[in-house]
């Protein structure tokens, strides 16, 4: 998601419009909510792959 709203403002030619910019937060509240509910946290994965 992330890296396809980097692409879109490349394409773009700089940074996309307010719609846009609250689209992204919205989507990502979202996916961080689920992410949150289903047990997951990315500060974990990285601190795991870390110490492995």
């Amino acid at each position: 998601m992330l890296q396809g709203f980097k692409d879109a403002e490349f394409m773009w030619g700089g940074t996309l419009p307010d719609i846009s910019q609250q689209t992204m937060k919205a989507a990502l509240e979202l996916v961080d909510k689920e992410m949150n509910r289903l047990g997951f946290s990315i500060l974990n994965q990285e601190v795991s792959s870390l110490i492995v």
